[in-house]
């Protein structure tokens, strides 16, 4: 449950929001910063799990 709360934006949201006349820009922006946050947040939260013991 973690891993799936602390992955990225899907790259596929980009071609939605580009099919739909949505602000594309915004969406790339979206998916560079979740990518990047994902790597500290996923490495974070295992450390954090460990430690207390859950896994």
């Amino acid at each position: 449950m973690f891993l799936y709360f602390a992955s990225p934006t899907a790259a596929a949201s980009f071609v939605m929001v580009k099919a739909l006349g949505g602000n594309d820009r915004l969406a790339a922006n979206i998916i560079a910063l979740t990518t990047l946050m994902a790597s500290v947040t996923v490495t974070v939260g295992v450390f954090a799990l460990r430690s207390a013991g859950l896994i």
